[in-house]
């Protein structure tokens, strides 16, 4: 009695938890959106169980094993074609973007053609819906009374009832949600069932695999000869797949896409769930496959019984639970689609769009749950035959609804009489087929479904092109949300591509390099399996000179570690890369090809691939793990194709099997302890970098009293530096306080040095900053943009995808800028453009066009403008995907560059934000040292313009400095030269000691320097880059607090003497050094640094502008240094000049202002120049 009642038990059991789930699922369902389609935010494995689940009905199961035993190969090959052929059509789930805002696929259709063929479409799927609801519940019926074998024949029909009746409620009530859930419970529990009983059936024929592939070879049903032969049945399978996949294109899968969050999260639904869909139903077939190998004789309605029989009674009920959990989870997601068909298509199709929403819709689609419920166990009652029902499936909808969504899909834009004559042609092919067509004997297996799709698509063209059109009709081109993913392809391929090339790079053979230790262990190792392998196959000719060729190579290795590497008998290096591709060679020359070999000179199976087995697993641990997977995956997928192919020469029995079971599980340990030993090596370089790290004591007061000196903010840039050193102040004090915990102290205390570091290099950069010193290189666009792509993918969890579109013919192939900067500036402008309310599939669009910059240079000295400078550039216009192209910028065909005067200055066109946007400032300064252009008016737009070529603006602004301006340019002997050498590598060597100076910077400086004055030499006879170091060095000796008056000291005279634009300074230095070099102009000018002094001394008392100060230090070095030279000059006016100022002005300025020892120094100086012009009178 238990065993009759226990399968009883376990239905209502899984029955009652779907009901629970179905309804805890449905509470939150209060509009028709989320009824339909949900919140859009469902997991893709979410997805793909629901898609799986509605995909694999009962029907599937039972016909696929009685069809496999009763036709054999032919029906496997027909079920393979169409999980392939719709595997394949993933792509077109790229092309939905269009669609994705609709609730069903009838909308979607309305939305091109009109509200018509929107009505149709629903009509005709509810009633494709009908039959298949009707095939559920008959295949529940007929497999659950064979599962019971109960002594009650109403038992059955009471469980199937009860089962409809529930899908019903939880369907009605729950909504898309709800369905989704219960689908996922479903798919679980038959995707689980089903390869136990796979598995349970094998184990009961008591045969080894090569038995049953051996049987199978034998029987005709089973040969590809009977089924590739070309005749009607031949036809018929090819037209019944393509009809098949047809169907495919459904509501429900078309509801599931409208599911995902984007085309590319629908694409991977498809392409995940067609590849779980070929791994089931291969089980499936497996299934099929041992039951005719058990039973050949067997009738197709004795297979289910038979089954039944050979199992024990909880088997029977779990394959009962598979059965209902199978046919539910179809029938469920066919209720809920057409609910939402009646209640959404037909209803707003007849009513019109109302700007209030229908009162009544869930209401009616529940209502309409319930009707199409009913309807569907009615017509199981009069109309049980599943294999009519299916046919009757594909004739009522194929040919109606495919093909013209198929077009739409594609691009295809007609009117609602186009549709309804495709329509038309459809329904009268199908008709017209059936009736006299499919009535002949020759013809009678062939199903015209797919002859009616065709028909009814080239109605449509037909009608488009012959019959008059309204305009915005005819093919669109794609989105850009295809575009985008194109373009993404494109790229990624492109970047695989080179990253295969890469492989054989030198610095990567490189890393391939081996250990001495490896070396001889891998080299003995190949000896001494080369050596057992000679003893035990024998000495045949053919086979001892290719153990001769591995044992040489086993040679080489132990040779080269032993006597070059050990005794060090070369005299030069061999080259790291040599070795790791000469390594490589011999290894794959004495694992994989000696693998096959192996097997195809094949003599002691069980030795061959113990051998073989050894071999792999040794490839795996010593090659990199991605090689070691390449060398390893094949060849076990070889192994697992010539084992069902029956070799005649392959181990007999399960053999085979276990090796390959045993194969994997060992493959398995090497790569689980492979990851692990990476991990390991990981921690143990972290730990020898933390020993580098400041002692625990210290670095906890640097986190306490991170103390920031610098004066208050007077600008933005200024307040950016002190709020992030605050920030990170904060959070180190906060970390600090968990340093009790011993179980994360280590890791917390490598955050503390991390922030500490942080802190110290932020208060760093709000007293001085960051410069940014260009290193102009070429590269092309698209590398440029595959490197911004591979910037953002590192930088954000979520990176936007980026549409790129060429707006210009004339656009370059390639640009010279710091690549580096950017990249690191378009970044910033793409994640500033991202929606935040779509972080999840943010969406950014990049228009590239070409235009000009004009530079209008200012001379501070003389005030007046050079004649404007033109150079081609490139306009960058990023926006996020929802910005309007009515908001875009207008593109002009030049821009004039932002120079040095406070009138330009009122144009800087920028976005006022409301807060803080420290990106906004990283854009700035990265555009200015490039000479760019930025506009920002919006939050989601902005314009970028930059030059194609960087180096040849700043070639062209020292190219036209008026160097015939310098005085003179006397020869320069050989010893002058040197002397002037030293001269700059000391002061470099010294002012590189002063703290917080850059010597990038100091570098740069002294180049151009160099580079720009020559040979020219100063009025007092001194080299122009020598005078401007030695006067550099005097103001670091009096300010060694600062680097911008050294900076400055060094710039200025370039301006003064050779004409270089401010703007120069502006785009490669930082704006505290164009500033001070601005300053110190402007004093130089109008001569009144004493009198702008002593104004700001009587205005604020003692509060002396500590700018102004630093423009005095330089400007009485200049004249400390030029008197200190007097001898040099050949004009004794100039001196006496100098001398009467500086006993008049300067004197005092130092002694009211500056260092007592400052004005000493020069009385000191003017005294000796006046005994020069005395001495010369």
């Amino acid at each position: 009695m238990i065993q009759l009642t226990m399968p009883l038990l376990m239905m209502g059991f899984f029955l009652t938890l779907t009901l629970l789930v179905g309804l805890f699922f449905s509470r939150k369902t209060t509009t028709l959106r989320e009824y339909a389609v949900g919140n859009k935010k469902f997991a893709t494995a979410t997805l793909v169980a629901t898609v799986l689940a509605t995909n694999f009905g009962g029907a599937i199961l039972v016909r696929t094993i009685q069809q496999v035993h009763n036709i054999g190969l032919y029906w496997i090959i027909l079920s393979l074609g169409v999980s392939l052929a719709r595997w394949l059509i993933s792509p077109l789930a790229l092309r939905m973007a269009p669609f994705m805002h609709h609730l069903s696929m009838p909308e979607s259709i309305g939305s091109i053609y009109g509200k018509y063929p929107r009505i149709i479409t629903s009509l005709a799927s509810i009633c494709s819906y009908i039959a298949t609801i009707a095939v559920q519940i008959t295949v529940m019926s007929q497999t659950i009374g064979i599962c019971i074998n109960s002594v009650n024949p109403n038992n059955p029909k009471y469980i199937t009832i009860l089962a409809t009746l529930i899908l019903i409620v939880y369907s009605a009530f729950g909504g898309i949600r709800a369905v989704t859930f219960t689908d996922v419970l479903q798919f679980l529990t038959f995707s689980i069932i089903i390869p136990l009983l796979t598995w349970f059936m094998f184990e009961n024929i008591h045969k080894p695999a090569t038995e049953v592939i051996s049987f199978l070879c034998t029987q005709d049903k089973f040969q590809f000869s009977t089924v590739f032969h070309f005749d009607t049945k031949l036809i018929g399978t090819i037209l019944l797949i393509l009809g098949a996949v047809a169907a495919f294109i459904e509501p429900t899968t078309m509801q599931r896409i409208y599911m995902s969050s984007g085309p590319i999260q629908a694409k991977k639904v498809l392409v995940y769930s067609g590849l779980f869909d070929l791994i089931i139903k291969c089980i499936i077939f497996l299934l099929g496959l041992f039951v005719y190998v058990a039973e050949p004789a067997l009738l197709k309605t004795d297979i289910w019984p038979y089954i039944m029989e050979h199992i024990s009674p909880f088997f029977t009920g779990l394959v009962s639970i598979s059965l209902l959990a199978m046919t539910m989870s179809t029938a469920d997601s066919c209720l809920n689609i057409c609910a939402v068909m009646v209640s959404h298509d037909i209803v707003e199709s007849i009513r019109g769009k109302k700007s209030n929403s229908y009162a009544y819709q869930l209401q009616l689609a529940r209502l309409t749950t319930l009707f199409v419920g009913l309807s569907a166990m009615v017509l199981a009652l009069f109309y049980n035959d599943l294999l009519k029902l299916m046919f009757l499936i594909l004739d009522v909808y194929v040919p109606i609804v495919t093909a013209s969504f198929f077009l739409a899909i594609f691009g295809f834009r007609g009117t609602g009489r186009t549709a309804l004559i495709g329509m038309a042609t459809g329904v009268v092919t199908i008709l017209v087929w059936n009736k006299w067509v499919r009535s002949l004997e020759s013809t009678m297996d062939i199903d015209g479904a797919f002859v009616a799709m065709l028909a009814n698509g080239l109605a449509m063209l037909a009608a488009h092109y012959l019959l008059p059109q309204p305009s915005g009709t005819g093919w669109v081109e794609p989105d850009d949300e295809l575009k985008q993913i194109r373009q993404a392809n494109a790229r990624k391929k492109a970047r695989r591509k080179a990253s295969f090339k890469a492989l054989f790079l030198r610095d990567n053979l490189a890393k391939l390099k081996p250990t001495s230790t490896i070396l001889i262990g891998v080299g003995i190792y190949i000896t001494i399996t080369t050596l057992l392998t000679l003893g035990i196959i024998g000495t045949k000719k053919y086979l001892t000179a290719w153990l001769i060729l591995q044992i040489v190579v086993g040679s080489c290795f132990v040779g080269y570690a032993v006597f070059f590497q050990y005794i060090g008998s070369l005299k030069r290096e061999i080259p790291s890369w040599i070795i790791g591709k000469y390594w490589l060679i011999g290894l794959i020359f004495c694992f994989p090809i000696n693998t096959f070999w192996h097997w195809w000179y094949i003599t002691d199976p069980l030795f061959t691939e113990t051998l073989v087995l050894t071999h792999l697993a040794v490839a795996l641990w010593i090659l990199p793990l991605d090689l070691g997977l390449l060398v390893t995956i094949p060849l076990t997928v070889i192994y697992f194709i010539c084992f069902t192919s029956g070799l005649p020469c392959w181990p007999s029995g399960n053999l085979p099997l276990y090796l390959l079971g045993e194969r994997l599980l060992i493959f398995s340990l090497i790569i689980y302890t492979k990851l692990q030993v990476t991990a390991q090596e990981n921690q143990n370089r972290y730990l020898r970098n933390k020993q580098k790290l400041r002692e625990e004591q210290k670095l906890k007061n640097i986190a306490y009293n991170l103390h920031i000196t610098s004066p208050a903010a007077h600008n933005e840039l200024e307040e950016d530096g002190l709020i992030l050193e605050k920030v990170v102040k904060d959070v180190t004090q906060s970390i600090t306080f968990l340093d009790g915990n011993p179980l994360y102290k280590q890791d917390f205390q490598s955050i503390i040095n991390k922030f500490s570091e942080w802190a110290l290099f932020l208060k760093k950069q709000a007293k001085s900053k960051d410069h940014i010193l260009l290193l102009p290189t070429e590269i092309t666009l698209d590398d440029l943009i595959n490197r911004v792509e591979n910037a953002l993918e590192r930088e954000i969890q979520y990176a936007p995808r980026l549409l790129i579109e060429h707006k210009d013919h004339m656009l370059p192939v390639k640009i010279t800028c710091d690549v580096n900067q950017i990249i690191h500036l378009l970044v910033t402008a793409v994640v500033r453009t991202i929606d935040p309310d779509h972080l999840d599939k943010p969406f950014v669009k990049i228009q590239l066009h070409t235009t000009q910059l004009k530079y209008k240079i200012s001379d501070p000295i003389e005030n007046e403008y050079h004649p404007l400078m033109d150079f081609s550039a490139i306009a960058l216009v990023i926006s996020n995907a929802t910005v309007l192209p009515t908001e875009f910028p207008k593109i002009q065909n030049s821009y004039e560059y932002i120079t040095d005067t406070p009138e330009d200055k009122k144009h800087t066109r920028t976005l006022t934000p409301a807060c803080m946007d420290l990106g906004k400032k990283t854009i700035e300064r990265i555009i200015h040292a490039h000479y760019g252009y930025l506009e920002m008016s919006t939050q989601k737009v902005m314009l970028l313009v930059l030059p194609w070529n960087v180096t040849n603006i700043r070639e062209e602004m020292i190219s036209k400095l008026p160097m015939e301006s310098l005085t003179s340019e006397a020869p320069i002997t050989e010893k002058e030269q040197g002397d002037a050498m030293m001269v700059l590598m000391h002061f470099h060597d010294y002012v590189c000691q002063i703290s917080e100076v850059d010597p990038g910077v100091i570098a740069e400086i002294l180049l151009l320097l160099r580079r720009c004055y020559g040979v020219k030499r100063h009025a007092s006879g001194q080299l122009f880059y020598v005078r401007a170091v030695g006067i550099a060095q005097l103001v670091a000796t009096w300010i060694f607090h600062s680097p911008k008056p050294i900076y400055a000291a060094l710039l200025y005279d370039l301006i003064r003497y050779t004409r270089l634009p401010l703007s120069y300074i502006k785009s490669n230095y930082n704006i505290g050094i164009f500033c001070f070099v601005e300053n110190v102009l402007s004093i130089d000018k109008h001569q009144e640094l004493a009198e702008s002094l002593f104004y700001i001394s009587n205005r604020f008392k003692e509060a002396i502008n500590q700018d102004h100060l630093s423009v005095l230090y330089i400007k009485l070095a200049e004249r400390l240094y030029d008197l200190r030279h007097a001898e040099g000059y050949t004009k004794l006016e100039e001196v006496k000049y100098m001398v009467k100022e500086t006993l008049t002005v300067d004197i005092e300025l130092a002694r009211n202002y500056l260092e007592p020892e400052i004005a000493t120094a020069l009385e000191t100086a003017a005294q000796h120049a006046l005994e020069i012009c005395k001495g010369q009178i």
